[in-house]
């Protein structure tokens, strides 16, 4: 029998070695176990380097003194919250605005133009009925002014408009002078187009218009009608529009907000100011990350330490507060006595909690 040399099954070995790593380890099928391996690895870096650049941004600020940033109370004006702790590591703001509806307007609207005008005819034609979506309009008094804003001219002259919702609903109704009868003394229309029209009789200078809505006869406000027109014309065929209103009784409301952000080395709190004054603040600490990497590397700390204490105060803190406003945590609660408690005795103290 031939003798194999120590080198042919050294080459031998190291084919086969070759091809079982091929098939094993480098098979396209098993590529994606090497990734899922190293995502967690790639998580923990890019976390790593953000909290890193965070501490970097927020540090060039300066570091604020912990005890002034917990001093900050509800309600302490932005003023004096800079002159008492210093300039911000961050400042942002700017301004809200919303739709509201007016209070206080007893369902009047009142609208002028700014010349007057010659007309015989006036006409308000309504496009939105309601608030609600309720398909009814609903004016309880539609008064016209002439110049000197003295004299009704609408009041008690021929009107016309859409068919009534009852006959005791007729346009007469909404220049009658009254709104203290109820649904009865108000103009109620169901079908579209909604339209009331007035015959002033002959041509007269007219500057305002008094429109008495749904809530004006003490009904509700989203019965107030919301988008309509004034029309007026000399001959009652060719109108003109004089006023429009979209939305009447809305206005917009104005919040203005600033954001400061102070940072400690270890904390970064946000406060929110609306309207000048703090309204709330939120609190994130980029620096858990570091006891985050501890545990996960299988590492144990010792309970009864600052480190591990602070940790499980911050994440406590954070999960009753919901990390939004409330009284900034003030220490580690795991202290007691003078005496650092271990993890067995803080959950003794703490029944229910885990």
């Amino acid at each position: 029998m031939a003798t194999v040399s120590f080198a042919a099954r050294a080459r031998q070995a190291w084919t086969i070695t070759r091809t079982e790593l091929r098939r094993a380890f480098l098979a396209k099928r098993g590529l994606w176990v090497y990734a899922l391996a190293l995502l967690p690895a790639l998580i923990f870096f890019g976390h790593g380097l953000d909290a890193k650049w965070d501490i970097e941004r927020l540090s060039r600020g300066g570091l604020k003194d912990r005890a002034l940033v917990n001093s900050i109370q509800k309600g302490e004006a932005i003023d004096a919250v800079k002159a008492r702790v210093g300039t911000p590591a961050s400042e942002r703001g700017g301004t809200r605005v919303r739709r509201v509806r007016t209070a206080g307007s007893n369902g009047t609207t009142t609208h002028a133009i700014d010349a007057a005008v010659n007309a015989r005819f006036v006409r308000l034609n309504i496009s939105r009925p309601s608030y609600s979506g309720e398909i009814v309009a609903k004016v309880y008094e539609f008064e016209i002014y002439d110049a000197d804003g003295v004299q009704n001219l609408a009041l008690g002259r021929p009107a016309t408009g859409s068919q009534p919702c009852t006959p005791e609903q007729g346009p007469e109704k909404a220049v009658n002078g009254s709104v203290a009868g109820g649904k009865g003394d108000s103009w109620c229309a169901e079908n579209w187009p909604f339209f009331l029209q007035v015959d002033l009789g002959a041509a007269r200078p007219v500057k305002r218009f008094v429109v008495k809505h749904a809530s004006a006869g003490g009904e509700s406000r989203e019965s107030d009608t919301r988008d309509f027109n004034i029309q007026v014309s000399a001959d009652g065929k060719s109108f003109t529009t004089a006023v429009s209103s979209v939305g009447a009784g809305f206005v917009d409301e104005r919040t203005e907000y600033r954001v400061l952000t102070y940072f400690d080395g270890q904390r970064e709190t946000q406060f929110t100011f609306v309207d000048g004054k703090v309204d709330s603040w939120h609190t994130n600490h980029p620096l858990l990350f570091e006891e985050d990497r501890t545990i996960f590397a299988g590492k144990p700390s010792a309970p009864a330490t600052n480190h591990s204490t602070a940790r499980w105060s911050a994440r406590t803190a954070s999960a009753s507060a919901g990390r939004s406003c409330g009284v900034l945590w003030s220490g580690p609660p795991a202290y007691h006595g003078g005496r650092s408690l271990g993890a067995e005795a803080w959950a003794a103290r703490r029944p229910g909690r885990t």
